[in-house]
């Protein structure tokens, strides 16, 4: 479990040291890097959870025969039945700031904790 360099930008979620942050700034972003460019310690993925999907980040769910649907905005992420998450196009995800990336290049709008 590690986060790769290019998935990391401002307005995603991660977690450091086991406490969620959202990289809100060039400083903060620029924070999760050594000066050699490596990932510094404490900085982790968040796993994705049906919950997180639906109580922090406002995705609506729904039961189908052999998954569970998560939309919002048009942006479509299925729970298989072996418990794997993906999209419509097969591209899979494990971590929050994944889903994250994929619904601010797809509507060009942040996916933001809910308040």
């Amino acid at each position: 479990m590690s986060l790769k360099r290019n998935e990391i930008r401002i307005g995603i979620t991660i977690s450091f040291f086991g406490k969620p942050i959202t990289i809100k700034n060039w400083t903060e972003l620029l924070n999760c890097f050594s000066s050699n460019g490596i990932i510094e310690a404490g900085y982790e993925p968040i796993p994705i959870t049906d919950e997180l999907l639906t109580t922090k980040f406002g995705f609506e769910q729904t039961v189908l025969s052999d998954a569970i649907l998560f939309e919002l905005d048009g942006v479509s992420i299925y729970k298989n039945e072996d418990g794997t998450y993906e999209n419509d196009i097969d591209t899979k995800f494990e971590y929050i700031h994944q889903v994250q990336n994929f619904y601010q290049a797809s509507t060009l709008k942040e996916l933001t904790i809910l308040e």
